[in-house]
């Protein structure tokens, strides 16, 4: 949360707990390790959320997804149940129709929420997926990370991500390498690599983890 406290206040006020009953997108935006999946999911478990929605699914959009396993995907998030291995299978010789019928049946009538976790533009499997999902529900929500904002003929709430500042990533540095241990020897070489780390969450974690397992394996 270090740093992101105000973005999750808006992000929730301007997009997902948002008065309206249209479907709507809004899409977090910025560069790599920027902190774009630590909001959404921050987000996603917000108390708040979990109440104002009947079901809520996370997809993460790779080079290699197929349209049948984020389908699938989605059915067993949207129902889960002890017999889930046993329902993957079955759906493994269903064809993408009856893929698409199973997951409209279980998200129809229900307000659902719905994060594409690194969407790029123009995915191809777009269109196959828009079928299995109910658009008469109220109140339904997309919420999309990508590189780059969506293009000024879309509609939708953009939330750019803004870098940590020298505080704040000395903040979230400290966070990650502390662990209740002796600091003053790492101070000096801290503060040396947080000015290259441009204020990215992503780089400051991995080297403070890098740091912590030299400095106290």
């Amino acid at each position: 949360m270090v740093g992101m406290e105000k973005d999750v206040e808006i992000l929730l006020e301007k997009a997902i707990l948002c008065e309206g009953d249209d479907l709507t997108i809004a899409a977090i935006t910025g560069d790599g390790g920027s902190g774009k999946s630590s909001l959404a999911r921050i987000v996603f478990n917000f108390a708040a959320v979990g109440e104002a929605f009947e079901r809520r699914g996370w997809v993460v959009v790779s080079e290699e997804v197929r349209v049948r396993d984020m389908i699938k995907e989605l059915c067993v998030q949207m129902k889960r149940t002890e017999t889930m291995e046993w329902e993957l299978n079955l759906m493994d010789g269903l064809e993408l129709p009856e893929l698409q019928q199973r997951l409209y049946q279980r998200l129809e009538g229900k307000r659902y929420f719905i994060v594409f976790d690194n969407m790029r533009r123009d995915e191809d499997w777009a269109e196959a997926l828009g079928q299995a999902l109910p658009g008469e529900v109220k109140g339904c929500r997309f919420l999309l990370t990508m590189p780059n904002p969506l293009s000024d003929d879309e509609d939708g709430y953009v939330h750019t991500m803004k870098c940590l500042d020298s505080n704040e990533s000395w903040l979230l540095f400290l966070i990650t390498v502390s662990d209740g241990k002796d600091l003053e020897d790492l101070s000096d070489i801290g503060k040396q690599i947080l000015n290259k780390c441009n204020g990215l969450p992503l780089a400051i974690t991995l080297v403070g983890g890098l740091l912590l397992r030299v400095k106290f394996p």
